[in-house]
C-alpha cells in the first residue's frame, strides 16, 4: 500500500512501485498499461497522482505513450559489446533477462562449401548443424545456426532446449579462445519471420562468427540473426 504520512509524495511512491514491477518482469516490454482510472483504482490514489507518476516514468523512458493507443512499457534494447566473446545466455544475464532456447534442428549433414571453408574441413566431409530460436524473457529475439566439426557430434544426442551451449561445451573441456565476426543488415524471410513472429522483410542484424580453440583451429561457425530494434551494440 502507498502511504500518505511519509515524506515521499504519493506520485513518487506510485512511480517507484510501477518501476519495480517493470524491472521485476511483472509488466513486460511492449505490454499495455491499464488506464489512468484503472491504475488509480488499483493503488487507491487520485487520477492526478497517477498522471504525475506516469509522467515521471515517461521522462525516464521506462514507459511510452502512443497517441490514441494508450501507455505501454518501453521495449529496452539489449546492450552487447561485440568485441567480447559472450554467449547468448551470458548476454541475457548481463541485461537481467531470462535466456531460453528452442531447438529447430540438430543433425549431422554433408558440409556445404562455405562450412568446409570456415571450419577448414576436408572436401565432402560431414559436420554438425544446430539451429535454435533464442528467447529473452520468453520473447523470440534471435535465430542461431551453428556448425561444428564431427568431433562435436555428441551434441546431436544432447537436450539443448533452454541450455547454454557454451556452458555445455565447457563441461566437455571445449572452450572458445578467439572469434572473428562479420556484421550486416538483413531482413526476415518466410522462415525467420515465422520463427521470430515478425512480418517478412523486418530488419535483422546478421552476426557471422568463427570461433577457435587454443591451438587456433576453427571449431565453431555461427550465424546469429537478431531482431535489429531490440539490440544496441558497442565496440
Amino acid at each position: 500500500m502507498l502511504k500518505e504520512n511519509i515524506a515521499n509524495p504519493l506520485y513518487l511512491q506510485l512511480a517507484e512501485r510501477l518501476r519495480e514491477e517493470i524491472q521485476q518482469g511483472k509488466r513486460k516490454g511492449g505490454e499495455k498499461l491499464p488506464t489512468e482510472k484503472t491504475l488509480s483504482d488499483i493503488y487507491k490514489v487520485s487520477r492526478i497522482t497517477t498522471r504525475k507518476a506516469l509522467a515521471v516514468l515517461s521522462e525516464e523512458k521506462i514507459i511510452e505513450r502512443k497517441q490514441g493507443k494508450g501507455t505501454f512499457v518501453a521495449n529496452h534494447k539489449f546492450t552487447r559489446n561485440i568485441t567480447q566473446n559472450l554467449s547468448f545466455s551470458q548476454m541475457c544475464e548481463n541485461n537481467n533477462k531470462k535466456a531460453g532456447a528452442k531447438v529447430v534442428s540438430c543433425l549431422l549433414e554433408p558440409s556445404s562449401t562455405l562450412v568446409s571453408q570456415m571450419l577448414k574441413l576436408p572436401p565432402k566431409s560431414n559436420s554438425v548443424m544446430l539451429k535454435r530460436i533464442r528467447y529473452a524473457d520468453d520473447v523470440a529475439v534471435s535465430v542461431e545456426t551453428s556448425h561444428f566439426p564431427m568431433a562435436m557430434s555428441f551434441l546431436v544426442s544432447q537436450d539443448l532446449t533452454d541450455k547454454s551451449l557454451v556452458a555445455l561445451l565447457e563441461q566437455e573441456g571445449i572452450s572458445f579462445y578467439e572469434s572473428k565476426k562479420t556484421i550486416e543488415l538483413v531482413y526476415t524471410n518466410n522462415e525467420t519471420s515465422k520463427f521470430l513472429q515478425l512480418p517478412v522483410g523486418y530488419p535483422l542484424i546478421s552476426i557471422e562468427s568463427i570461433s577457435y580453440d587454443k591451438e587456433g583451429k576453427p571449431i565453431h561457425y555461427n550465424q546469429q540473426l537478431v531482431v535489429a530494434d531490440k539490440f544496441k551494440f558497442s565496440v
